[in-house]
């Protein structure tokens, strides 16, 4: 995995998070997941965190595409994470299913 420089980070989402965030990580509003996931994909110029090969990017919310936001640290084991910046990338959905097996 490469470095990736997390220092620009994506103000809208953190003050949703601050403000209006739900509990649970799917139940986060569709367009702020978007937003979240250009600006990730962005910071990471198009490339997945883990295999490096290309992502596509996701121009809107019907548009299904083989990427997603990935919690580096996974969701179950560290809840207190969930809606940390630093703890989200792009990640292709070749390492999300491996990492689901």
């Amino acid at each position: 995995m490469r470095y990736i420089d997390k220092s620009n980070r994506y103000a809208e989402f953190d003050e949703y998070v601050n403000n209006d965030s739900p509990e649970v990580w799917n139940e986060f509003k569709t367009d702020i997941k978007l937003k979240l996931h250009q600006h990730l994909w962005r910071e990471q110029q198009g490339l997945c965190i883990y295999c490096q090969q290309e992502v596509p990017e996701k121009k809107q919310t019907e548009y299904k595409i083989s990427s997603h936001i990935e919690h580096i640290r996974p969701r179950s084991q560290y809840v207190h994470l969930t809606c940390c910046y630093k703890n989200l990338s792009v990640s292709c959905e070749v390492f999300f299913a491996k990492r689901r097996s």
